[in-house]
């Protein structure tokens, strides 16, 4: 074992001598160790478009500069209230004197000072309509585009548009007792490395294998949610007894996504009514929580670093991504499901 650490330990600081600098090897010292210089140098290259500046969007942010991409850009025309409070962003002080000012500014001021090795620039402009406006040498640039708390009409418009131009789209979402993540990867090429030591030789062999996966568009995927929640209703209905472990907030986020597409509008609390379930009171009190709850702190963490992680093999290639179409978390749950 001490000759496998030893080889693994040579091989990383051979490595390290090219393509790097001396401050990227001492800042990224212990992820070289992880994913390898071939991957830093890959996130070094990558330009992260992100759509909005509400708490999740921030936590996401704020793990993919330290992680070390190389640019994010910001988009957010908003300007801090009275209250200077902005769901869970923890760059937006609560003091009378930001009140008035620049969101997008303020947060790229702060993310600046986590890692000066990253460029991040921001923009204050109309955060939705920003990928329908730009020209594709424009949007063509950006390496993964992240849209946060948009609508689902606008999410679908973006998922076109991402699409058309073979651009990686993450759509997220964070409501009161939980929130989704939905991932379009487009076509996902990774590397799988593995390395053994030869019992014989003690000689550690490395293999690399590569992979890939293709996503499924916005509204393929609301309706297969819509589907399946419909299922599983109507088999519990059936037979109470046999009702299946699953998130109500998995339905919940269902018939959200699928009244948004319908209506052209988000849903809110005069909602509720319309968007109830039959006999399915479990569904119902989550919804309520849903529709009318505070972001909660917990939430915003889990979303930030599950869509950070997934981002970061997205732009460096590495691994095969933990979500598949569309992930729910639910605090009530203290869970997070895949799709």
């Amino acid at each position: 074992r001490l000759g496998v650490r030893a080889a693994f330990t040579a091989a990383v600081q051979n490595e390290m001598s090219g393509g790097l600098s001396k401050d990227e090897e001492a800042i990224y010292d212990r992820q070289l160790r992880v994913w390898g210089v071939e991957a830093q140098q890959r996130m070094r290259n990558s330009k992260v478009l992100v759509l909005g500046s509400c708490g999740a969007a921030i936590e996401v942010a704020k793990n993919l500069i330290l992680a070390g991409i190389g640019l994010l850009h910001l988009v957010d025309d908003r300007t801090v209230g009275p209250d200077a409070t902005l769901a869970g962003n923890f760059l937006v002080p609560a003091t009378p004197e930001v009140v008035g000012t620049s969101v997008a500014e303020r947060c790229a001021e702060g993310l600046r000072e986590m890692n000066p090795l990253v460029d991040v620039s921001c923009e204050t402009t109309d955060a939705k309509g920003y990928v329908e406006r730009a020209g594709d040498e424009q949007l063509g640039q950006y390496s993964a585009v992240l849209a946060f708390d948009m609508p689902a009409t606008t999410v679908r418009a973006i998922d076109e548009r991402c699409a058309s131009l073979n651009i990686p789209l993450c759509a997220c979402t964070s409501r009161g007792v939980g929130g989704w993540i939905f991932l379009n990867p487009q076509r996902h090429e990774y590397i799988v490395e593995t390395s053994a030591e030869d019992d014989k030789t003690g000689e550690v062999k490395k293999t690399v294998e590569h992979k890939s996966m293709t996503g499924v568009g916005f509204v393929d995927v609301v309706e297969e949610m819509v589907a399946r929640s419909s299922e599983a209703a109507a088999a519990e209905r059936a037979n109470p007894r046999r009702r299946k472990r699953r998130s109500a907030l998995f339905d919940v986020v269902a018939r959200s996504l699928a009244y948004e597409l319908e209506t052209g509008r988000s849903v809110s609390v005069g909602d509720a009514e319309r968007l109830k379930g039959e006999g399915q009171g479990e569904v119902d009190a989550c919804l309520a929580d849903y529709l009318e709850g505070a972001c909660v702190p917990a939430v915003l963490a889990v979303l930030g670093g599950v869509l950070a992680n997934d981002v970061i093999k997205l732009v460096s290639k590495k691994g095969a991504l933990g979500i598949d179409r569309m992930f729910c978390y639910s605090v009530l749950d203290d869970a997070g499901w895949i799709m």
